[in-house]
């Protein structure tokens, strides 16, 4: 087929498509007048459990936008795969497994930009084993999630695992929600607590096509996220000149960590909380100082974001300390260089393996002190 033709069949299938939804959407219209159908007045909410689509692969390669603004990327392809229960893959898994460990954990702990086999979760089982301590890893963090997100997944899904040890990495996630929204509780489209359900004829529209010709909506969507470009979340909730509370950022989230303790302790599982790494320097790199642009203002933002950051690393230490749970403080265990971490905080896969090694030479000794 030409090109020409191939162009046509193409219009033919976006009109018929397109005529298909606006049918729908005056059918349901009628419907509804006539037999008095009305969207109930409380729509019903939900607990929101931020995990990637179960039983999914995802398989990209760096785009030139991404690798603009990094520089210490190791790979280009990269695949990510998800089990049932929307976990990332592999999971490690011995064959006479003598515990569980199970991470929770934004970006920095899912590791989508890291080859499968490195993915620190997945390491460190393999490395236990290679020590003579066979044990299972689970790796339940996901892109975006702050501590809160990860409570929700350890109440919710990770207890029926029984785990035997909890592994918890967060800050950025936690830092950015709070410096914006100033609390957890917040009704952001993709970060909030709670789900309202959604109602009408666009979003019942929208789901008959997702149904009923998903290749279809899927290709659209891409094709449309693509001329769109990369999205930033937080787009038009930021405030300016808007003064950061500082000690009320590090209040929340030390009572999340405390949560987190807590929920551990009740259901006899060892917590085990890590401070996170990061390229957050005086002088920041190049590729750091970019993000946040030349200004003398943006310049106090990196200096007001990275004195929090780091502050909630500290808090971290502290709540070890005070509750006799083991830190595993990659913040000062990794380099702050690209060698092993592509942007501000996220492992390449050098930086991955390097995480590995010393948690599973914490968690070695943590084991074996039980025994």
């Amino acid at each position: 087929m030409s090109d020409a033709g191939m162009r046509k069949a193409l219009s033919r299938v976006v009109l018929a498509v397109a005529a298909l939804a606006v049918a729908i959407a005056i059918g349901e219209v009628l419907l509804t007048q006539v037999f008095e159908i009305h969207p109930p007045h409380h729509p019903q909410r939900y607990i929101r459990l931020r995990e990637r689509p179960p039983l999914r692969s995802f398989e990209w390669e760096a785009s030139e936008t991404f690798l603009r603004k990094v520089d210490g990327i190791e790979r280009h392809q990269f695949r990510l795969d998800n089990d049932e229960d929307g976990n990332v893959l592999p999971a490690f898994e011995s064959e006479k497994p003598e515990g569980t460990i199970l991470f929770l954990g934004g970006s920095t702990t899912e590791c989508e930009n890291v080859g499968e086999s490195n993915r620190f979760p997945f390491l460190v089982g393999q490395l236990l084993a290679e020590k003579g301590i066979p044990v299972n890893t689970i790796n339940s963090a996901s892109i975006g999630n702050h501590s809160r997100h990860s409570l929700n997944i350890l109440l919710n899904k990770g207890l029926k695992y029984e785990p035997d040890i909890a592994v918890m990495m967060h800050n950025i996630n936690d830092l950015t929600t709070l410096r914006i929204e100033g609390s957890y509780f917040t009704d952001h489209p993709t970060r909030s607590l709670i789900l309202t359900e959604k109602t009408g004829v666009l979003f019942h529209t929208k789901g008959f096509l997702r149904s009923t010709i998903p290749g279809l909506y899927q290709s659209t969507k891409n094709v449309l996220g693509f001329l769109v470009g990369e999205q930033d979340e937080f787009k038009n909730r930021r405030r300016q000149n808007f003064a950061v509370d500082k000690m009320s950022i590090q209040s929340q989230f030390r009572k999340s960590v405390l949560m987190f303790i807590g929920i551990c302790h009740a259901n006899d599982i060892e917590p085990v909380l890590m401070t996170q790494a990061s390229r957050f320097k005086a002088s920041p790199d190049p590729i750091v100082e970019n993000l946040w642009g030349p200004n003398g203002a943006q310049e106090a933002g990196y200096r007001s974001f990275t004195d929090i950051f780091h502050a909630l690393n500290e808090d971290i230490r502290q709540l070890c300390r005070d509750y006799d749970v083991l830190c595993i403080d990659l913040a000062k265990a990794i380099p702050p260089e690209r060698t092993h971490l592509y942007d501000s905080v996220h492992f390449n896969d050098t930086g991955s393996k390097q995480a590995a090694s010393v948690i599973t030479a914490k968690l070695e000794a943590l084991i074996l002190s039980q025994q």
